[in-house]
C-alpha cells in the first residue's frame, strides 16, 4: 500500500472560486491554498476497505433474509451499496437456484439442532476447503461464491425459524473466513476483484445468450459443484455424529 501526497498547490482567485462552486469532499480550500487529501493507493484491491468481505457478507445476508421474508433485526450498519455488491447478489442467486436441493440437504441438518447450528457450520467451513482439482486452500471465485450463497441460504432459514442470534456469528465468522484466504492466496493466484467482475460478467452474459434460466456459471461451475458436494458430505456426517 503506497500513499501519494500532492502536496499543497497554489490557485489563482478564478480558479479558487470554481473549486468552491463544485466542491469534491477530497479536496481542503482555505483562502490561500487548496490541498487535497492523501491518496491511498493499493497493491491489490482486496485491501481496499470498501471491498473488504465484511461488506460482501453483510449486503448479501441482509438481501437473502429479505428475500425469503425474514427480518435480521441486529444486522450492522452499511454504507452505501458497492457495484461488486450487486453482481455477488446475481452470481450467488443463480448458484443457489441452480444448486437449490444441494444446499438444502446441507442445511437442513445444520439447523435442525440450533444450539449446535455455529459450530457445525465452522466445521463445515473449514472442511469446505479441500475440495478437488484445485490448489489446497485457495480462495477461488468457486469456493467464494459457494461458501457464501450457502451461508446467506442458512441465515435465511435461521431468520425465518427465530433463531436470528446465530446470523451475526454466521456473519462475522463467513467474512473473517474468506478474507483470511483471499489474503493467504489471491496475489499468488493472479486473482482480484477487478477480475472476479470481469469474469462474473463474462459468464452472466453467457448465461443469458444461451437463455439457461437454470443458472450458467461456466467459468467456474464445476468448481462450485465440488464445493457443494463437499459441503453437503460434511454436514450429513455431522448429523449422524449427533
Amino acid at each position: 500500500m503506497t500513499e501519494i501526497d500532492p502536496g499543497p498547490i497554489t490557485l489563482r482567485e478564478e480558479e479558487r472560486s470554481s473549486l468552491h462552486r463544485s466542491v469534491d469532499p477530497s479536496v481542503a480550500i482555505d483562502d490561500k491554498h487548496v490541498t487535497t487529501r492523501r491518496k491511498v493507493v493499493y497493491d491489490f484491491d482486496y485491501e481496499d476497505p470498501r471491498l473488504r468481505m465484511e461488506g460482501f457478507v453483510v449486503d448479501y445476508f441482509s438481501w437473502r433474509i429479505a428475500e425469503g421474508g425474514g427480518d435480521w433485526y441486529d444486522q450492522p450498519e452499511q454504507g452505501e451499496t458497492q457495484p461488486e455488491y450487486k453482481i455477488v447478489r446475481k452470481v450467488c442467486e443463480i448458484f443457489e437456484r441452480r444448486f437449490q436441493e444441494e444446499i438444502r440437504r446441507c442445511a437442513a441438518p445444520l439447523i435442525e439442532s440450533p444450539s449446535q447450528t455455529f459450530q457445525k457450520y465452522c466445521t463445515v467451513v473449514e472442511k469446505f476447503i479441500n475440495t478437488a482439482n484445485q490448489s489446497d486452500g485457495v480462495m477461488s471465485y468457486g469456493r467464494l461464491i459457494g461458501l457464501l450463497a450457502f451461508s446467506g441460504y442458512l441465515a435465511a432459514m435461521l431468520a425465518n425459524t427465530g433463531h436470528r442470534h446465530e446470523i451475526s456469528q454466521v456473519s462475522l465468522y463467513t467474512s473473517k473466513y474468506i478474507q483470511s484466504r483471499i489474503n493467504a492466496t489471491w496475489a499468488d493466484e493472479h486473482l482480484s476483484w477487478a477480475d472476479f467482475m470481469e469474469t462474473s460478467k463474462a459468464s452472466l452474459l453467457e448465461r443469458e445468450a444461451q437463455q439457461n434460466s437454470d443458472g450458467h456459471l461456466a467459468r467456474w461451475g464445476i468448481v462450485a459443484a465440488a464445493v457443494v458436494g463437499v459441503m453437503v458430505s460434511v454436514s450429513l456426517l455431522l448429523n449422524k455424529r449427533h
